[in-house]
């Protein structure tokens, strides 16, 4: 592609476009080789005039304001901070996240930090503008000096009282001369004229143990991000304030509230349901999504089956009457979004994959999670593992709650009301949901659960017999016969973990291999072989695989993982050489499948979501395609309607 000013003889183009694109191009040109064709011209300005990085009006944008937003972006997308559309940069504009947008997150952090800092306190009444207390830059260089050693005597007190998170305290602001007097490295105190991140706070205070110069922290160490004219402040309370985006800006002597609610007991309301997900388990995740927020704060919170409700949860397709920047566009891009006080209301996308367990698709519990902070007025952040983090983050093992979400939340309306905080971990809330598979079964219903959503796994044993893998149950289907089940997994396949994400049957040594994160598990019939699980690393194969099958002209077994496929020798149990290879050798098989099976004709059918393809052996390339639920039989989901959505 030519990169250059636009040719406007015979360009249909609005000029906006054409400086856009020559705005665009120039912008790639000084990074890394990078085409603007590839991830669409027009697609970097419609993401940040949507999330409030640019101004709509006219779509005309001179290179400075380009530059401007882009580095705003990087910055609270934990980026370097270029100016450029580099790579990383676009391919983080295509991540899942939240719809809210992000005009005013930078300014807002700035003052948070600022409150932090210096450890006073927001207002806690309505939101009006006050005038901050002033101190006289003498008092405050003296109070600084005092406190700086006592923080240098007592680092190990220091960091203990980071890790408890109930009183989070910061160590020095200060000056030079206080540098130097406390010995800090020249290497530091230059660092310090530079960015300096909060998101680094806990290694900078674990780094305080350290013995080696107590303060040797590395420039890697500290991240580029919120620029402070010196290191850190004094010691005392991390406080923080959550400020309105709309608001007008303010000066040094001025700080705003932001939008609350000014009472402490509120109602919710699921308005509708998701599809594939089944109400009960739904509601458990929703009212633990909740309750997250309860245990940290002074709120609490009561599910209204009808009637008003402060909070509305509710499921929409595309334009639903939010305005045309609030469309839902269809699976990944934008997940939800939400308002802030006094207007509760929390809208998911209908078309995204919700789950409740596993690691494909995207976490309803969540995604919730994270609008209810929004309903409750907190805005994005741009601390790393925050939940309020604009981006999709799944449910891992760290607690959900970082010490930002968790100080933001209670500027706005005080500690919990039984007293100590309780921030739970995410193996909390990740043991919960997939329990919640079994909360409701319905027995008297036409078709077994997955036929209407999606299932982690799918196989076919030696008796040419379906088995069906959702989270903590399984289904069968006989080559003739009726559905069998749900089954409650861990009875037949003991030490087995719920939601797998990759599961095959091998004709070859009859045996049952099953994939979840970085371990492998083998079963003969419902035994645990010997020496299993096994780290998937040692076996040569990618964590996180997306679905497995025994392939008979191979005889071994085959893993997809996102562009790529291993191959695993089932004699040696080692992916064989020159693997993992391009998904492109499969023609016409796309990336994300969800499970895999080999049909006794010898043809592969591979599932994503509610489409399979059908990939013919000898023909080397897919035939056929379609609705996996309602054209084939022997998925036992005969007369499936296209969708269920309830609306």
């Amino acid at each position: 592609m030519k990169i250059g000013p636009p040719d406007r003889r015979g360009d249909s183009r609005e000029p906006g476009a054409a400086a856009w694109v020559w705005t665009l191009t120039t912008l790639i040109a000084g990074c890394s080789p990078v085409s603007p064709e590839r991830h669409g011209t027009n697609a970097p300005q419609a993401f940040l005039e949507k999330y409030g990085y640019l101004h709509p009006d006219n779509h005309i944008h001179n290179t400075a304001e380009v530059q401007s937003a882009i580095r705003e972006f990087q910055w609270l997308s934990r980026l370097p901070v270029t100016g450029q559309l580099d790579g990383a940069t676009l391919t983080r504009m295509a991540e899942p996240r939240c719809g809210v947008t992000d005009e005013g997150t930078h300014d807002l952090w700035a003052q948070r930090i600022n409150l932090i800092f210096t450890g006073r306190a927001a207002p806690a009444s309505p939101p009006t503008l006050r005038k901050k207390r002033s101190s006289s830059p003498q008092a405050m260089d003296r109070k600084v000096y005092e406190e700086v050693y006592v923080c240098f005597e007592e680092c190990e007190e220091v960091y203990v009282c980071f890790e408890e998170c109930e009183e989070v305290y910061v160590c020095f602001e200060v000056y030079e001369e206080v540098c130097e007097e406390a010995n800090i490295p020249p290497a530091l105190s230059e660092i310090s004229r530079k960015f300096w991140n909060v998101f680094s706070l806990s290694h900078f205070l674990a780094a305080l143990k350290r013995p080696a110069g107590r303060l040797a922290l590395s420039a890697a160490v500290l991240e580029q991000g919120v620029p402070l004219a010196h290191l850190v402040t004094r010691c005392g309370p991390i406080r923080a304030i959550a400020v309105p985006s709309n608001t007008r800006s303010v000066d040094d002597d001025e700080v705003i509230a932001g939008d609350k609610w000014y009472k402490r007991f509120l109602t919710y309301q699921i308005v509708n349901w998701p599809r594939h997900l089944s109400p009960g388990p739904v509601r458990l995740a929703v009212r633990a999504a909740f309750q997250l927020w309860s245990n940290v704060s002074g709120l609490a919170f009561r599910e209204v089956p009808g009637g008003p409700a402060d909070i509305r949860l509710a499921f929409y397709k595309g334009d639903h009457n939010d305005g045309a920047s609030n469309a839902f566009d269809g699976p990944g891009g934008t997940l939800a979004h939400a308002f802030l006080p006094q207007r509760g209301e929390a809208h998911f996308d209908m078309s995204e994959r919700w789950t409740l367990n596993g690691h494909k698709g995207h976490n309803l519990f969540m995604v919730t999670a994270h609008e209810i902070g929004h309903t409750l007025g907190l805005e994005h952040s741009p601390v790393r593992h925050a939940l309020m983090s604009p981006y999709y983050r799944k449910l891992g093992r760290n607690l959900v709650l970082s010490w930002d979400d968790i100080t933001a939340v209670q500027q706005l309306y005080g500690k919990p009301l039984g007293g100590r905080p309780v921030s739970l971990p995410g193996q909390v809330f990740a043991l919960g949901p997939q329990e919640w598979e079994l909360a409701e079964v319905h027995p008297d219903t036409s078709q077994p659960l997955y036929c209407q959503g999606v299932f982690d796994a799918i196989t076919m044993d030696q008796n040419r017999t379906v088995v069906v893998f959702r989270g903590s149950v399984y289904w069968t289907v006989p080559s003739r016969g009726n559905v069998s089940g749900p089954f409650p997994l861990k009875q037949r396949w003991a030490h087995l973990p719920l939601a797998v994400e990759a599961a095959a049957f091998s004709p070859l040594d009859s045996k049952w291999y099953f994939f979840k994160g970085k371990r492998t598990w083998r079963y003969s019939g419902s035994t645990l072989d010997p020496g299993f699980p096994r780290q998937s690393s040692e076996l040569g194969l990618p964590r996180h695989p997306d679905c497995a099958f025994h392939y008979a002209p191979l005889g071994h077994m085959v893993l997809f993982k996102g562009s790529r496929y291993s191959v695993l020798n089932l004699q040696t149990l080692r992916a064989e050489p020159y693997y993992p290879r391009r998904l492109t050798d499969w023609s016409g098989v796309p990336q994300g499948c969800n499970g895999a099976l080999a049909r006794p004709d010898g043809r592969v059918y591979l599932f994503r979501e509610q489409r399979f393809w059908r990939f013919d052996p000898a023909k080397v390339r897919v035939t056929r395609q379609g609705h996996w639920a309602r054209e084939l039989g022997w998925t036992g989901c005969g007369n499936t309607p296209l969708s269920n959505e309830i609306l």
